[in-house]
């Protein structure tokens, strides 16, 4: 075969582009990488929220611990400074971890105690909470710390959760605010059902696991609500009662 009809022959073979065989090929192979990557997330995302409920539990775990042995609340308890030298300060002995300076006195009483990881200073920062500072960090996610906050709906405190939740000492689950608790929203509603549904009944607005009261969270402000899983941004906050 002459040179030149050889050039011509490899030209048309490089131009000739894909075949549709090919192409298809190369949308499986994309749609497989795509589609693990997806897949992954998910994985780690749930393995996240499983770490985090793990936390709480383990929390719940040494607030029982430590009732069962000191016959008092954590941050409650009127002789923490009796037992401990780096106790931050006693309680009243009400058996209501108030939030502003009990439920901070709560983590340094726990800490002190071993029946968590971790120490804190047991006094308020810019008059509320700091994460890793006088409050643990959830696990997930990274942003969001977990405080004490006593809830009397009754009473008309706090005003953004539901009027049917039962007076009591919660933990609530949120990002930390400078004067208050970690009751920003750190949560995608998504997520916050998904943690309600492994730990209680999946509802927004009752049983022992409840969210905020707010029309981007859930799908409506009054009972009955649901939580509004379209929403991917971090709506919702959490109250555990223990």
């Amino acid at each position: 075969m002459p040179i030149a009809n050889t050039m011509n022959l490899h030209k048309k073979v490089s131009a000739r582009g894909f075949t549709l065989m090919e192409l298809a090929i190369v949308l499986v192979i994309i749609g497989l990488l795509v589609g693990g990557v997806v897949a992954g997330s998910a994985i780690i995302r749930n393995s996240e929220i499983r770490a985090s409920i793990a936390q709480i539990i383990e929390y719940k775990t040494a607030i029982d611990s430590f009732e069962d042995t000191f016959s008092a609340l954590p941050g409650d308890i009127t002789n923490a400074t009796s037992i401990w030298a780096a106790a931050a300060g006693d309680g009243d002995g009400d058996r209501i971890i108030q939030w502003s300076t009990e439920g901070f006195l709560a983590w340094n009483h726990l800490g002190l105690s071993n029946l968590i990881p971790g120490s804190f200073t047991g006094t308020a920062v810019a008059g509320g909470a700091a994460v890793d500072t006088n409050v643990p960090r959830m696990k997930y996610p990274p942003n969001t710390g977990i405080s004490f906050l006593y809830i009397n709906t009754a009473a008309g405190y706090p005003t953004l959760w539901w009027g049917n939740q039962s007076i009591g000492n919660t933990l609530i689950w949120g990002i930390a605010q400078a004067g208050n608790v970690t009751g920003g929203a750190g949560l995608p509603p998504a997520d916050a059902m998904d943690i309600d549904r492994k730990m209680d009944d999946g509802l927004p607005d009752f049983g022992k696991v409840q969210s905020n009261n707010n029309t981007a969270c859930t799908t409506a402000a009054a009972s009955p609500a649901q939580y509004a899983p379209a929403n991917t941004n971090p709506l919702c906050i959490l109250t555990i009662r223990f």
